[in-house]
């Protein structure tokens, strides 16, 4: 009875094991469930400097404010009415006169005549007075007016703001599907070669390839397009690593949405403008209408009249009176008032339906706000229910009750999912910066009134110009010596260097494509020999400098000081993150010996440390090895980064394995050079640097394994060298001991490997 309480013990024991070995097979896979890593970016770029550069230099902001200034302007100009009004007249010529007083005497002379006369305005019933109202009203339609464009392009800014940001991370969730779609497919394709899957299989996980790729591609256009809408509204480029998610302050919004109406009506700019439109048509009805009473004024004049003859004669002529003007029949009169009276009727209208349309704003927009914050944790309550899904499909495929293709269906339902949580995520924010829009309260909560508009807004301020305004206009807005008519970035940053067509030399022809270049030296955290990673932790997006000699001189193994020191937590910190994100190893070497020496031993040491965080269990699948000669002379040194962003790696980094037998059993013998030949003809044709790394399970003493797996490294050297391969081409690694793919049945399982990755 114990004994078989013992075996029954064993075989869970068993089960368990191959249910941990399998899931590692999947580890990769998982990557795609994994929840966005936030940014951590160094140089930002915030939305709040964004806006407060947008309401400053944005085109139809600005022509706003000109209109303004224009009104202004004008109201100054009507005040003038009720000054006295000063005019001189100077004439000067020759006369012929016929006098028949004289006998029709001729006379012919030359003269001049100089008139000064002055009026006053008494009294015109109010004209005067009503058109300057009316201009006062009209300076404030159009300073409501530039608040209320203000207040729509800061939101359309906000909007482009966020949309880059949600774009940017879809198109990383498309990124990981295609990544994880290529690793399935090489899964399935290894499993077909071994006879475990048939051909559908295979052809069905490339349709689900394509359709992962087309939906990336949708998904780089919609990313484009996004960072298109917000270079045109700022006038200058900008890309997601220098943006970063903003903080919304919750204290802004209104308590409910009766609070929000009351908000509305009492402040947005666009109701101000119609009723202030509607007062300056009023007042315009006034000043055509008193027309009837015309005008009494208080007149004054000055006629100095002489001739250039002998006699030292001339005429000087002073009056002053009052003068009356009326016009007593005008057939048009009428209808000039009539027009004025349907005016006031028009801009009475369109306030009607400008109140309409915001309250249906502010309703849509308070729904929107709170249907998203009811939908988001059902959503998330979705996707863990979905991960649990997937994570039950993959003991089920232990088992044999489902297939790869399955669990390629709840990924892909899983990514849908994550993809509508992301778009609900960012609408909700934009739904609360859309209810400050619709209150009209946008611009005073974000703090982008200027001080001088920001006094005007009561209705006792005295109004000034928002700007001096002079002729002749500039045609360099940004002052970057490139001509407005050919500058792509109208509003680039002063002090930074740009090409021909005024783009920033932090960025390439291809901006869209690729990031921005940042000039400055990347920021690192540098540890020293006796610095703790407790302290000073790996942080997700920011490289950690290991700035002692990492590797014994000459040597691939690590020094004491990492193995003691560091590396403990190292390895638990590369477990905590490994999985979620990429991990790169980056060697570097400096010592004795040619630049390809240096490479070489780089790259092996790289390797080497990788070999030791799998043999911890850190995935392999997530960790990138990379080498250089930037050490310092005579050392080495040790970079390593968990990447916050999926890299297009793909396109640098490309790694594929060969199970196939290459060598004689426990011998370093070559006995089928065919998959050698495809990859001697793979590393030929790549432009880069390559490398292969060799694995061998084919003694059981570890120490004699290795030894074959060194000789069979010897041997790939010397027939890559026959055949045309430099040495410098392409480094090679002895790894030794690997782990089988645990689904792989014991008859098929092969005691060699080797994995080729072409840079």
């Amino acid at each position: 009875m114990p004994d078989r309480h013992k075996r029954k013990k064993k075989r869970e024991r068993k089960k368990i094991k191959m249910k941990s070995k399998v899931m590692e097979v999947f580890k990769l896979i998982g990557l795609l469930f994994f929840t966005i890593m936030p940014v951590n970016n160094l140089h930002a770029v915030t939305l709040n400097e964004v806006l407060q550069d947008i309401v400053t230099t944005n085109p139809d902001i600005l022509a706003r404010q000109k209109a303004y200034n224009a009104a202004l302007s004008a109201q100054k100009n009507a005040r003038s009415g009720f000054f006295p009004k000063v005019i001189f007249i100077g004439d000067t010529g020759w006369k012929d006169v016929r006098d028949s007083g004289t006998g029709y005497e001729f006379e012919d002379d030359g003269f001049y005549r100089l008139n000064l006369s002055a009026s006053q305005l008494l009294w015109d019933y109010g004209r005067t007075s009503a058109f300057l109202t009316a201009r006062e009203k009209e300076t404030m339609a159009a300073f409501y007016s530039y608040l209320g464009v203000s207040n729509t392009i800061a939101f359309q800014t906000i909007n482009a703001y966020l949309e880059v940001l949600k774009c940017n991370e879809l198109q990383e969730v498309a990124f990981k599907s295609v990544m994880v779609h290529k690793r399935l497919l090489a899964q399935v394709k290894m499993q077909i070669d071994r006879g475990k899957k048939g051909r559908s299989q295979l052809e069905r996980a490339n349709g689900r390839l394509a359709a992962a790729q087309s939906r990336l591609m949708l998904r780089q256009n919609d990313f484009k397009q996004s960072l298109y809408t917000l270079h045109k509204l700022l006038g200058r480029f900008v890309t997601p690593d220098e943006m970063q998610m903003p903080k919304f302050n919750m204290k802004n919004l209104p308590g409910s949405l009766n609070d929000a109406v009351f908000l509305q009506a009492a402040n947005h700019p666009v109701l101000h403008e119609a009723a202030y439109n509607i007062e300056k048509e009023r007042y315009d009805y006034q000043y055509e209408k008193r027309d009837v009473a015309g005008r009494l004024s208080l007149e004054a004049s000055i006629n100095v009249d002489d001739e250039f003859d002998s006699d030292n004669e001339h005429e000087v002529d002073g009056r002053i009176f009052l003068r009356y003007r009326n016009t007593l029949f005008d057939n048009g009169r009428k209808h000039k008032v009539q027009r004025i009276v349907s005016r006031v009727h028009e801009e009475q209208q369109k306030e009607y339906e400008a109140r309409r349309s915001l309250i249906n704003d502010i309703q849509m927009c308070w729904a929107a706000y709170k249907l998203r914050e009811e939908q988001i944790p059902v959503l998330k309550k979705n996707l863990y229910y979905s991960r649990r899904s997937l994570e039950s499909y993959k003991e089920e495929f232990i088992i044999g009750k489902r297939s790869l293709i399955n669990i390629l269906d709840a990924q892909n339902e899983y990514q849908y999912i994550e993809e509508q949580l992301i778009d609900a995520l960012y609408s909700l924010e934009t739904e609360k910066y859309r209810i400050l829009y619709s209150e009209g309260l946008l611009l005073s909560r974000l703090n982008l009134i200027t001080p001088k508009a920001s006094a005007m807004m009561d209705k006792d301020a005295k109004r000034v110009a928002l700007s001096r305004d002079t002729l002749p206009v500039s045609t360099d807005f940004d002052n970057d010596k490139v001509a407005d008519n050919v500058d792509v970035s109208v509003n680039s940053l002063a002090g930074d260097e740009v090409s021909e067509l005024g783009i920033s030399s932090k960025y390439d022809a291809g901006y869209i494509y690729q990031k921005a270049k940042n000039s400055a030296k990347p920021v690192e955290n540098m540890v020293k020999k006796g610095d703790s990673l407790k302290k000073l932790p790996i942080d997700i997006g920011v490289t950690t400098h290991f700035d002692y000699n990492v590797f014994v001189k000459g040597k691939v193994r690590v020094d004491n000081i990492l193995l003691n020191k560091h590396m403990k937590d190292l390895i638990l910190q590369a477990k905590t993150h490994s999985a979620e994100t990429p991990f790169y190893i980056i060697s570097s070497s400096n010592e004795e010996g040619s630049t390809g020496y240096n490479y070489n031993l780089a790259l092996k040491r790289a390797y080497n440390l990788k070999k030791i965080l799998q043999e911890h269990r850190i995935d392999k699948n997530g960790i990138f090895v990379f080498a250089d000669t930037n050490a310092p002379e005579g050392g080495n040194t040790l970079r390593v980064k968990f990447v916050n962003k999926l890299a297009d790696y793909d396109s640098q980094y490309r790694t594929q394995f060969v199970t196939d037998r290459i060598f004689g059993e426990k011998n370093a013998r070559i006995i089928n050079p065919k998959p050698l030949s495809l990859l001697a003809e793979q590393i030929k044709n790549n432009s880069g640097s390559s490398e292969i790394v060799v694995y061998c399970n084919a003694m059981k003493n570890l120490a004699k394994n290795q030894a074959l797996c060194d000789k069979r490294v010897d041997s790939i050297r010397n027939w890559l060298t026959e055949n045309g391969i430099e040495k410098d081409k392409v480094v090679l690694f002895s790894w030794g001991k690997f782990k089988q793919d645990p689904l792989t049945p014991k008859h098929r399982r092969t005691t060699q490997m080797i994995s080729c990755v072409l840079r």
